[in-house]
């Protein structure tokens, strides 16, 4: 489809009235105009953003300022020079700034001369063969005469110190004890009397460290192995049994009497029956007369009914069979005024089709199609 808008020369704008929101355009100005209904009302009036222009219409000065200064006129037609001025000592560089400078200052030393702060135990390679006027050998009175303290020997610092020789050393590891929150042990403490018990290599504490009573507890692999006389105050344990005994004197007597296994109040229940009671408790397990906690299916209520059911009462409700967003309306209603989400789909009525049934997009398209073409020309005139 092709639209031309209503054109013509802008000296015949004025006797043309546009309606409300219809266009005109001046082919001679390129001005375009629209309606308002009561007047034409001009879009793009003179004046804005020039895109090409051989000057500018007021010439502007460029100026420089800081640690450089100048300014020149400018209106675009014609190049223009600036001349800039830099201010003395405005500003620093730094030598390699400076083409040439590190050369030409290298240059000004000769070889020989120290540039820098002699460093420590550097060594002058230069002979010397005048000092204070005097040529040849040089004495020590010759040094000290300019003032340069001498002596006949030379100093050899020693190699090692004691602590009291170093100046804050032994405050400095007083501090290191005190950062550990604790006392170290004094190594004499170890095993020596009113001390610390020592470990052997098993980590235990000697026996020859230990109070007599703790060896009072003495093992045995049976009563049979028990010395023939044992001693007073001794505990012995048969390790098959494991019963303890003690020496009355004359024989040997178990602590603790041995609990008898039987089914009576003084008797001891055997533990291996517990454990078969205790399994059989945890596994699954009914008696012939016991009642289902289950559901129980159709099949099972037939199989025990007899006769015939011939009333029976149930309420079924909408959530029941999968209705719970359904709601109750009657088909004469349902469809009053329904409100669409999403995208609803209808049938393509046939081509030319004017009832009141509902049009589909598609057949919508194919109406237009009667009446616009692409081939079209929408001709606004001329004035």
């Amino acid at each position: 489809m092709k639209i031309k808008l209503k054109r013509g020369l802008s000296s015949n704008i004025t006797a043309v009235n546009l309606d409300q929101g219809e266009p005109a355009f001046c082919t001679d100005t390129g001005k375009l105009y629209v309606g308002d209904g009561t007047q034409n009302i001009l879009i793009n009036p003179d004046g804005g953003i020039a895109t090409e222009a051989g000057k500018l219409s007021v010439a502007r000065k460029i100026s420089l300022s800081g640690d450089a200064s100048g300014n020149v006129s400018f209106d675009g037609s014609a190049d223009v020079t600036l001349s800039v001025t830099v201010a003395d000592d405005s500003h620093n560089h730094i030598i390699s700034n400076i083409d040439g400078l590190q050369s030409a200052l290298d240059g000004k030393v000769g070889n020989s001369r120290v540039l820098t702060d002699v460093p420590l135990n550097a060594k002058f390679t230069d002979t010397v063969t005048t000092i204070n006027g005097k040529t040849g050998d040089i004495s020590k009175a010759d040094i000290v005469a300019l003032g340069i303290p001498a002596q006949d020997t030379v100093y050899t610092h020693p190699t090692t110190h004691s602590i009291s020789e170093v100046s804050g050393l032994q405050a400095a590891l007083d501090s290191k004890q005190a950062s550990l929150g604790f006392t170290p042990l004094n190594a004499n403490l170890k095993g020596a009397v009113n001390g610390v018990a020592e470990l052997d290599a098993t980590g235990k504490v000697p026996a020859s460290q230990l109070p007599s009573y703790v060896d009072d507890v003495l093992e045995y692999d049976n009563q049979a192995g028990f010395p023939t006389t044992g001693e007073t105050g001794k505990i012995y344990i048969a390790k098959d049994t494991n019963k303890t005994y003690r020496w009355s004197g004359s024989d040997y007597v178990e602590i603790s009497a041995s609990l008898a296994l039987g089914t009576t109040s003084s008797t001891a229940f055997r533990g291996d029956y517990g454990q078969i009671a205790y399994t059989h408790s945890q596994s699954a397990h009914a008696p012939s007369d016991a009642q289902k906690n289950s559901d129980i299916t159709k099949a099972e209520i037939e199989a025990k009914l007899t006769g015939t059911i011939t009333t029976h009462s149930h309420t079924v409700t909408k959530e029941d069979v999968g209705l719970g967003n359904v709601t109750n309306e009657s088909k004469a209603t349902m469809f009053t005024s329904p409100t669409f989400t999403g995208t609803p789909q209808t049938t393509t009525a046939a081509k030319g089709t004017n009832t009141t049934q509902i049009a589909s997009t598609a057949y919508v398209m194919t109406a237009l199609g009667d009446y616009v073409k692409t081939t079209d020309t929408i001709d606004g005139g001329t004035f």
